[in-house]
């Protein structure tokens, strides 16, 4: 249950505020502009966001070879009659 709550919002909020901060880069109107930090934190954000995702990726394949072995387990303790 953990696993699918906690990392979702976490990337949500990230996103969102670096979204924040590239729309504050093309909106012209604004005096002050985070231009130079984002630029900054671009190739940053890429490496954490491919980070999280192999992360991901490895924990979902963990975790679904585990129910996969719980389920053969139980499959395997409870014999069917054939006839």
């Amino acid at each position: 249950m953990l696993r699918k709550i906690l990392p979702r919002p976490a990337l949500i909020i990230h996103i969102t505020v670096y979204l924040f901060q590239l729309i504050s880069v093309f909106n012209d109107s604004e005096n002050y502009i985070d231009e130079v930090e984002f630029i900054y934190t671009v190739p940053f954000l890429v490496v954490i966001f491919v980070i999280l995702y192999f992360i991901r990726s490895k924990i979902s394949i963990y975790i679904q070879a585990v129910d996969l072995k719980k389920e053969m387990d139980d499959t395997m303790k409870t014999p069917k009659k054939f006839g």
